[in-house]
């Protein structure tokens, strides 16, 4: 039995033509019967104590069936700290001192959305309004206005995560030339089209939880732990997601969880868009610190990075991200390299996971300070990068684990496994030697930046599959969700159909549902076709070994997968820009990426996945920011006031894809989903200084900023000589 090669080859989303024609029912499309409607009431204040809340008017409002207020809230196992959360138990459910604006105070279930927004509006709040803080510089300082009371702003318990190989203060001491710099950073929002929502229905033995996770084992756990039930008393169904980008592990469900089980029936919670940007989870605002020592050769002798990422006001999924702004710090090994990371605890929204997961905050500082670094000494950027760029069988310093009590960063000892990194750097150099030709009165510049990821998240992942082979088709379960747009399933159909010998239109694929109890750590870090993957292909060649023995149909195994590695992926982006002096307008020309991804699956689907991510990394780099007023209220109410690209601001974006197979994967994959975006943003950032000699070191570039970084001198002239 054989057919045409799949592998390799182009093919369509198996879901594209329902997506297409409105045929798939997302979140917000679902309805249950008997199903009520659940509305959060939200902090108007940065920080506050709340005094007193007086609900008896909403109550009493026909069509409100129940609410729910701080003392409702379970208890943690230490009793009577009702907290709850992702990993992290730091928050609870709802605040007796809210420290962001949006932070949840109560919650409302009515017969309708209408009413339980009525009811929300007839809660009397008493509060105590507190002193807050919104900057990091400003969350720094010793006399600063504590966001959590009793806590200092420094949110990780055991301090800093330190990490240094070498010496790093006697490399800056023999150093011929120390270079550094500061770089910041905005905090942004996923912006998914698909607004925030679940539903939560109670059953006989517990719950079943319908909503979009990237982890649903997860928070099955979370759940069961946090409302005393058994694992298996929780169901999660994961629908269709209409964009995830690692940001829906927000709270909703909780909620939820505890208003259906209080009335006894199904409970929908659905954010309003401008409620999304203020209870999503947003991209860390960041600050980062970048010295560099060279010799008298321009040899990198010693690097060292400080980064103060901004967690909001509790800390999530935060003591895990900082961790990855080490990531760059690896990209150039050295004899002598230092890593620093803090989370500062502000009175803004919760950051979280979002794709990219801390990693191109600081990809942006470290490259655009090496081009900061090449035009101060004279070099060439791309020369420089190519004599110092990590190669396969160098260490990977950015693996590795935390000790608790001190912070420091010990890394295992892993290496890279493979590794094209020149062979991008090549393609983007050869691109960019003819930027073209600016329009009149436009300004020129041509700039590129490299990147490294991760393949998941190494050997805390474990993912299930099963698989049911008949003579002319097949069946695949697995616990991985599809997270909107990655097509793990069409990615899954294609590896069996290969070694199956079967069309890939002829298999089904069944994703992110714990019923099956097909265990699965999510969706996370870009690592579905790495890991599950890998499990499919195992029962994939199961099956074929028993079926070609003569075994009778049907066939059907259940194998798991724990990966070894995380086989980084690289990437190197080429932008080309035009600048408006007069306007400081940065228009983005063309894009050009080179990404070693190992062997492509589905170069479609791979195409997609760096164009989406390109697409993002232009909005952080020049449009993209929550901004807030001066009293912690956010400005930027929806995505009307919000940065995020428009169709015909996307430029030509051309992808090519190098490299070898990675060998720790039977078919060579690598991640995708996220190496795209990290490059992009310093990239331009490189152009802009190749333009007009302006070097930008805060994210988003903004027309108005760029205009007066050009005239700086014009103006200062002028200030003088009046």
């Amino acid at each position: 039995m054989s057919t045409p090669r799949i592998i390799g080859y182009e093919h369509p989303l198996m879901d594209a033509l329902d997506k297409a024609s409105g045929r798939t029912r997302y979140m917000t499309d679902l309805r249950l019967e008997g199903m009520v409607h659940g509305a959060i009431l939200r902090s108007k204040h940065a920080h506050a104590r709340i005094r007193k809340l007086d609900t008896s008017r909403a109550e009493a409002l026909p069509g409100v069936l129940a609410i729910l207020t701080p003392d409702d809230a379970p208890p943690r196992p230490v009793p009577g700290e009702p907290f709850y959360g992702v990993r992290i138990m730091s928050r609870p459910l709802f605040f007796k001192e809210p420290c962001w604006v949006g932070a949840p105070l109560c919650a409302v279930v009515a017969e309708s959305p209408s009413i339980a927004r009525q009811a929300l509006e007839l809660i009397e709040v008493d509060a105590e309004v507190l002193p807050h803080v919104l900057q990091i510089e400003e969350a720094m300082a010793p006399d600063a206005a504590e966001v959590q009371l009793g806590r200092n702003n420094f949110a990780l318990p055991f301090g800093p995560v330190h990490f240094e190989k070498g010496d790093v203060n006697q490399s800056f001491e023999d150093a011929d030339y120390l270079i550094e710099g500061v770089y910041h950073t905005s905090t942004v929002q996923a912006a998914a089209m698909e607004p925030y929502a679940c539903i939560v229905e109670p059953t006989h033995e517990g719950l079943t939880i319908y909503k979009g996770t990237p982890a649903p084992f997860e928070l099955r756990k979370q759940m069961a732990d946090w409302l005393g039930l058994d694992e298996k008393a929780v169901r999660v169904s994961c629908p269709p997601v209409g964009g995830g980008f690692g940001s829906r592990m927000d709270d909703l469900e909780f909620v939820a969880a505890l208003l259906a089980r209080k009335i006894n029936r199904p409970v929908r919670m659905e954010l309003q868009r401008s409620e999304g940007f203020l209870a999503g989870r947003v991209r860390h605002g960041a600050m980062l610190k970048v010295r560099s020592a060279l010799d008298e050769n321009y040899q990198l002798i010693g690097r060292e990075i400080e980064a103060y990422y901004d967690t909001g006001g509790h800390m999530d999924l935060g003591p895990y991200i900082i961790l990855r702004a080490i990531r760059p710090l690896a990209l150039y090994p050295a004899p002598n390299l230092r890593f620093k990371g803090c989370l500062l605890y502000t009175n803004r929204p919760v950051s979280g996971a979002t794709r990219g997961f801390g990693n191109p905050q600081a990809s942006f500082a470290v490259e655009h300070h090496t081009d900061q670094l090449c035009s101060a000494l004279g070099l060439d950027p791309i020369a420089f990068r190519k004599k110092h760029m990590i190669e396969s069988g160098d260490p990977n310093i950015s693996v590795g684990v935390v000790d608790l009590k001190s912070g420091l960063f010990e890394t295992k000892g892993a290496t890279i496994s493979s590794c094209a990194l020149d062979e991008c750097v090549a393609l983007v150099e050869q691109a960019l030697e003819d930027p073209g030709e600016a329009a009149p009165g436009m300004i020129r510049g041509a700039g590129m930046a490299c990147a490294m990821h991760t393949t998941g998240k190494g050997r805390k992942e474990i993912s299930t599959v099963r698989l049911r082979l008949d003579e002319n088709s097949a069946e695949i379960w697995a616990g991985a969700p599809d997270q909107g747009g990655t097509g793990v399933g069409t990615t899954l159909a294609m590896i069996a159909a290969e070694i199956l010998g079967l069309k890939s239109d002829s298999i089904k694929v069944n994703l992110g549902d714990t019923a099956g109890e097909l265990l699965d750590s999510g969706a996370h870090a870009s690592g579905r076709t790495y890991v599950t993957g890998t499990a499919l292909h195992k029962a994939a060649m199961e099956l074929k070994e028993r079926r070609d023995a003569g075994e009778a149909y049907p066939l059907e195994t259940t194998l798991s997968h724990k990966p070894e590695s995380n086989a980084p992926p690289f990437a190197a982006c080429g932008a080309v820009v035009d600048i408006d002096p007069g306007t400081g307008v940065c228009t983005v020309v063309r894009i050009i990426m080179a990404v070693d991804a190992g062997s492509i699956i589905n170069p479609l689907q791979a195409k997609g996945q760096i164009n989406g991510a390109v697409v993002q990394g232009i909005g952080f780099a020049l449009s993209e920011r929550l901004d807030f007023e001066a009293d912690g209220q956010l400005a930027t109410r929806g995505m009307l006031d919000y940065g995020v690209l428009r169709s015909v601001d996307v430029p030509p974006i051309e992808v090519h894809f190098v490299g070898e197979a990675e060998p720790t994967h039977p078919l060579g994959a690598k991640g995708i989903g996220e190496i795209g975006l990290m490059p992009v943003a310093p990239a331009i950032a490189n152009a802009i200084v190749h333009a007009t000699g302006v070097s930008p070191s805060k994210l988003p570039i903004t027309p108005e900023d760029l205009w007066y970084a050009l005239h700086k001198d014009s103006l200062d002239a002028e200030a003088e000589h009046e």
